[in-house]
């Protein structure tokens, strides 16, 4: 990998090229460029078939990428390791022009995970394989400034001129088209809701209890789906918008491919790596937000106090931190939970972080943290198979890693729930819980509707 500093796209395309005649194979040329252009949102609603958008929960960092340059592609248990060693591999003799220090910036790879590869593929999931992550053409970062980058795979055979003449064509074509875009006011389409299965889920919900009293397992998360039917198609744009507004201290993601749009807000960060710096968080144990500020404090100090949930959570901060340490030095771990407020609901929440070791991508990270006993439950292998028997579909990407990773190995994935799969007129709605000994399916049951609650909002339903 090579970083240049150069004057504009042609010069990389000609550094490119050579590089490509001297190997004997495709090059990665990348270039990255300050603008004033203020949103990526407005980007996202240029409504192209193949886009992603990113927003982290900090409030630091928002992506939008357009187009496809390069696809990772794996599939089975070892979908981690195959995406680490191909996007290393294309990185390897890739010409690129960007600034290291700042963020999101360059070439990059946003996309997600099955949540488990070894449940077969149902019709709803077609076009989502067990790994993906697509590197866009264009792509617009608003950070510490706003930046756009164009990445670009060339060969000996390319012509420097017409390529160059033709990506910045395009660029001003969709700049200019961004900046008139509009992302607020839409109207949303109505829509009918449908429930699956609800009374299979409750007594799934009674069985597994059954089996966690008796020993067979520590806990397992059973989650469950909605489908909704609206009379016009959803726009994802407008989706993401009301997310925005709605839900503060999330992280927003959106995958399109044609007519299918993975879409969320996320309170759950699963990893994020900056430098030698590794962040995690243990988010498990819910409870519904107060109507009053007085209310709210006390159903937080209720949560903080509930040994089920407590029960729930130390699994998770169990488990994190183990993983943690074997990948990472210098973990911090704090002994007790925190509360995790969202607009509907608020969580038992631990972060975790730690130093990583030289040389190693965020990639890895995922791998050894997913799925957490906060989307799976304990034993993890256990817990897996007990959810590929009780769950009648496919989770697909839901509670699954979703987010992005750069040519220098940083970059931020976050757990996928309170999310849905939009699919023209159609969508579904994901929400799931953990089940321990004494968890009642009643109660469950509600708490799923609490976390139903956000992308029926940003859809246009009741709150």
């Amino acid at each position: 990998m090579t970083l240049v500093k150069q004057r504009d796209i042609y010069d990389l395309l000609i550094k490119g090229v050579e590089r490509s005649a001297r190997t004997s194979s495709p090059t990665l040329v990348s270039l990255s460029k300050r603008i004033s252009f203020a949103d990526p949102l407005s980007f996202f609603a240029l409504q192209r078939d193949h886009r992603f958008y990113w927003e982290d929960a900090d409030g630091r960092a928002s992506i939008c990428g357009i187009g496809e340059t390069y696809r990772l592609v794996a599939e089975g248990r070892n979908r981690f390791a195959e995406i680490e060693t191909k996007r290393r591999e294309l990185f390897q003799h890739a010409v690129i022009d960007a600034d290291a220090d700042a963020t999101a910036t360059g070439p990059l790879f946003a996309g997600g995970f099955a949540f488990d590869p070894d449940r077969p593929k149902t019709p709803l999931w077609q076009h989502f394989p067990d790994a993906e992550l697509v590197m866009p053409t264009f792509m617009v970062t608003r950070a510490e400034h706003t930046w756009l980058t164009i990445n670009v795979l060339v060969d000996q055979h390319t012509d420097p001129s017409q390529t160059a003449d033709k990506l910045s064509e395009e660029r001003d074509r969709l700049v200019q088209q961004a900046s008139v875009a509009t992302i607020a006011g839409q109207p949303l389409p109505a829509f009918t809701v449908t429930e699956i299965a609800a009374d299979e889920w409750k007594r799934a919900v009674a069985e597994a209890a059954s089996s966690i009293r008796e020993g067979v397992i520590d806990k397992i998360v059973l989650s469950r789906e909605i489908r909704l039917s609206a009379d016009r198609p959803f726009t994802a744009g407008e989706v993401l918008r009301q997310l925005r507004e709605q839900q503060r201290n999330s992280h927003l993601f959106a995958y399109v491919k044609k007519e299918n749009c993975f879409i969320g807000a996320s309170p759950e960060r699963l990893v994020q790596k900056r430098g030698s710096e590794i962040r995690s968080a243990c988010i498990a144990g819910t409870a519904p937000r107060g109507k009053t500020k007085h209310e709210d404090e006390a159903i937080g100090e209720q949560l903080l106090r509930d040994k089920k949930n407590l029960h729930e959570h130390k699994l998770v901060v169990n488990m994190i931190g183990e993983a943690m340490k074997g990948v990472c030095t210098q973990v911090q771990l704090p002994e007790c939970p925190t509360l995790y407020k969202v607009k509907n609901v608020q969580h038992l929440y631990t972060p975790v972080a730690g130093k990583a070791l030289p040389d190693t991508s965020v990639v890895p990270f995922v791998g050894e943290l997913h799925p957490t006993p906060a989307l799976g439950g304990w034993p993890q292998r256990q817990a897996v198979e007990k959810i590929r028997e009780m769950e009648p579909y496919e989770r697909g990407w839901y509670g699954s890693p979703i987010g992005w990773v750069d040519y220098k190995g940083d970059g931020e994935f976050a757990v996928a729930i309170r999310s849905g799969l939009l699919q023209g007129n159609d969508a579904s709605l994901f929400a799931g819980n953990g089940i321990v000994g004494d968890s009642e399916p009643e109660s469950e049951y509600r708490e799923t509707q609490l976390k139903f609650r956000p992308m029926l909002s940003a859809l246009g339903g009741e709150c």
